[in-house]
């Protein structure tokens, strides 16, 4: 699921049956409760984003080819579901649902990737920018800041990191958890990131410094 910046508008990808392995993308008007325009058979679609200006939406995820598996990225007009493009195949995997992530101005979309690294998605130009932010795991989770000049990262090491993405540098020390990091995002100021790892405890940090406020809130059980 994702909305637009207005929240007026609402993505939703899910598969309908076991049996039908294609995901089903639709656009929903959320003040009437309508759809924009009926479900649309696509490949996989794991994650999904607008673009700033609510004028696109675009479905990242992972495709079976040649018996592996290769990223595929697709987008559609989010008024009208008219295809803007043909898919694009690249050899990133994307991890999960929170490894996708829309930038806030920009038409840029993060996708963090089973091959350990962050890539940077450009939908003006359809293509994956030069961006390649490197890892030691899995990146399960990205989020840009409110003012789209950092990126956050979560991945299966345990470990959250900022990034100046625009350089591809990271900011900072790696913030440390009891286990896989499966969510991060900032305060609406971008002054605190907050993460979750998969031990059942949340974090808050300070980004300018990195150092942790307080102690981790403890929730019990596993986050996913």
């Amino acid at each position: 699921v994702a909305f637009d910046v207005t929240g007026r508008l609402m993505a939703v990808s899910a598969v309908p049956s076991w049996e039908d392995r294609d995901y089903h993308v639709q656009v929903w008007d959320v003040d009437s409760g309508r759809p924009l325009w009926e479900p649309i058979r696509c490949r996989d679609a794991t994650g999904l984003t607008f673009t700033p200006d609510g004028s696109a939406l675009v479905a990242v995820g992972y495709t079976p080819a040649d018996e592996a598996y290769t990223g595929v990225i697709q987008s559609w007009d989010a008024r009208t579901g008219r295809p803007l493009m043909a898919p694009y195949f690249a050899s990133f995997l994307p991890a999960r649902p929170s490894s996708v992530s829309g930038h806030p101005a920009l038409p840029l979309t993060a996708l963090g990737s089973f091959d350990l690294t962050t890539r940077i998605w450009d939908q003006d130009a359809q293509r994956l920018t030069d961006t390649l932010l490197r890892h030691t795991a899995r990146v399960l989770a990205t989020r840009f800041s409110p003012d789209g000049a950092l990126l956050a990262t979560g991945a299966q090491n345990a470990l959250a990191q900022l990034w100046d993405h625009a350089a591809g540098v990271p900011v900072g020390p790696p913030l440390r958890h009891g286990g896989a990091v499966r969510h991060v995002a900032f305060d609406a100021e971008g002054t605190h990131l907050v993460s979750t790892s998969q031990d059942g405890a949340v974090h808050i940090w300070k980004v300018a410094t990195g150092e942790m406020v307080g102690s981790p809130l403890l929730l019990g059980g596993s986050i996913r």
